[in-house]
């Protein structure tokens, strides 16, 4: 669980020295009043974090995306 809000973790994030991991917008809000870990108090350039799969399906499923798939060689079904 995310050390910040002690729930599961939501879009998990780690910081770039010291690989503590995080949700997302728990450490982004930490990282607004302190670049500094909160398990470890090592300071942080950056907070890496993948996009989640529901936010990729939302994108995947845009109007945009179909227009995507077809210049990119996508067979419509």
């Amino acid at each position: 669980c995310c050390p910040i809000c002690l729930d599961r973790f939501n879009n998990m994030a780690y910081l770039d020295l010291c690989l503590h991991k995080f949700c997302f917008r728990c450490i982004h809000e930490w990282s607004k009043n302190k670049a500094e870990c909160p398990l470890c108090k090592q300071p942080f350039n950056s907070i890496y974090h993948k996009p989640t799969r529901a936010l990729l399906l939302s994108i995947r499923d845009s109007d945009s995306e179909s227009s995507l798939g077809e210049e990119c060689g996508a067979v419509s079904q």
